[in-house]
């Protein structure tokens, strides 16, 4: 949980960055934003990469822990859809309208499959030893998919804010 706070305040920092990067006249200290932006987001992927849970390496008799670690894990992607949405919103108006309906797409989708991997979850707790294994590769590939499409809803956010920040400074000069 400390690990996704800290990926939300890098990415938060990341955003910011683009903001002044618009704002910034000296080429030298723009093209240093840009690579500071680009090292967060690195930084962000490997963040998330590194803390994505395997579930397909516990035993039946490990279902309680795989329960706990699996609803603990449903908290985070909520909270990381939330933040998401936070971020649109603080985006405003620097984002054309075909990013922000594309963006507020993918969150809607985003939402599908968490909700597809919370049903997964459900399912583990009426899981048998006989579809064990079934059921547990069923909630590490949707687990894995939202996790991916939260890395991607992550760059969209980016590649839609820098997008509009070009366009406001084209307009500027």
């Amino acid at each position: 949980m400390k690990k996704r706070r800290f990926i939300g305040s890098m990415l938060t920092f990341a955003l910011a960055s683009i903001f002044v990067l618009a704002s910034c006249t000296n080429k030298t200290k723009q093209e240093e934003t840009r690579e500071e932006i680009n090292e967060d987001l690195v930084e962000i992927k490997q963040e998330i990469d590194e803390e994505m849970r395997d579930f397909k390496n516990y035993t039946y008799d490990q279902r309680e822990k795989f329960l706990t670690d699996a609803n603990e894990e449903l908290d985070e992607i909520n909270e990381e859809i939330d933040e998401m949405k936070a971020e649109l919103k603080r985006a405003g108006d620097n984002i054309s309208a075909e990013t922000r309906a594309a963006y507020e797409k993918a969150i809607v989708e985003l939402e599908v499959m968490r909700d597809a991997y919370k049903k997964n979850v459900e399912e583990v707790e009426n899981s048998t030893k006989d579809n064990w294994e079934k059921t547990k590769e069923d909630v590490a590939n949707t687990y894995d998919k939202t996790m991916n499409s939260i890395k991607d809803g992550w760059e969209d956010l980016k590649r839609g804010v820098t997008e509009g920040v070009n366009k406001t400074k084209d307009r500027l000069d």
